[in-house]
């Protein structure tokens, strides 16, 4: 197969040892997949780099991690110019769809939109971690992806079916649990309840049916703690009068407590906003947050450069 990189992968990758784009680059090329760019994709990394470096008195030129990363996965450069005719894609992304077709390839990206709009014109296009499934089955439904959380600030994300179940008086569906955390759903209660360290942070009255597909979001700063879930308008928030406390390093393999499917559960240590959720269900099952998103990327490259 070959593989096009657009300008985020290529960049997420680059930068960040444990993205999503780079455990996609590395099964990709372990299964002896082409590896390509374009010019136009180098040129926008470069932009990046320099976007994310302005203003600042640079001791190390970051690109340098770029060219070894591309000397080190085998990537092959593409030239090509402009798109004549009428594109259904938009302008700044015409570059992509030159190149896709120029080299028969299907795109790596974690732009939800863009992938959306090759779907669109029946352009072969995958996210990584769409690419980490089809070359390691099952991994994505027995572990979290992402940076862990603190008790200060983070993010969980979930989405899977929920099977099974006797309806006991006493049932609970619990998505997944640390020490002194856990998430629950009562089938009884029809709620949900997030407890800390034995206090409930959140009850949230909602009617899940067994069976049905289960999409849910979890943020919370040191004084505000958000619940989203799918086909919910708004959001359940609870302020708190301090931080939930929990130690999420205290586990070595933060693992699903779940009697069901798990399509993907992904963590973070910043919070899920309501245009990432917005993204988030616009195209399942693996356009899901990506923790490794442009702003990680831009402080790692900040952090080379000086």
């Amino acid at each position: 197969m070959k593989l096009l990189l657009d300008a985020n992968a290529l960049v997420n990758a680059a930068f960040l040892e444990r993205s999503w784009s780079r455990r996609a680059i590395q099964f990709a090329q372990d299964n002896g997949d082409q590896l390509l760019v374009s010019n136009v994709i180098l040129d926008e990394a470069r932009r990046t780099i320099a976007s994310a470096t302005s203003g600042m008195l640079t001791r190390r030129n970051p690109w340098q991690e770029v060219e070894a990363f591309c000397q080190r996965y085998s990537m092959n450069t593409i030239f090509c110019g402009s798109l004549s005719g009428f594109s259904r894609i938009h302008k700044h992304d015409q570059h992509i769809e030159l190149a896709a077709r120029q080299a028969r390839a299907r795109t790596l990206t974690n732009d939800i939109e863009l992938a959306l709009a090759l779907k669109a014109i029946s352009l072969p296009v995958c996210y990584p971690l769409e690419l980490v499934e089809e070359y390691a089955p099952g991994s994505l439904s027995t572990r979290f992806f992402g940076e862990r959380p603190t008790s200060d600030c983070g993010s969980l994300f979930f989405r899977g079916r929920p099977t099974g179940g006797g309806g006991h008086p006493e049932e609970f569906l619990e998505p997944f649990s640390w020490p002194s955390f856990n998430v629950r759903y009562s089938y009884p209660s029809e709620e949900w309840r997030v407890t800390a360290n034995g206090r409930c942070v959140v009850r949230a009255p909602h009617q899940l049916r067994r069976n049905d597909d289960l999409t849910l979001g979890l943020s919370w700063t040191k004084n505000k703690f958000t619940l989203r879930l799918a086909g919910v308008t708004h959001p359940f928030v609870e302020n708190l009068g301090s931080p939930i406390e929990v130690d999420f390093n205290s586990a070595g393999q933060l693992a699903a407590r779940y009697m069901g499917f798990i399509v993907l559960a992904t963590m973070d240590n910043r919070t899920l906003g309501k245009g990432m959720w917005r993204k988030s269900l616009s195209d399942p099952p693996y356009s899901s947050p990506n923790p490794y998103d442009i702003d990680r990327v831009s402080e790692v490259i900040r952090i080379l450069a000086s």
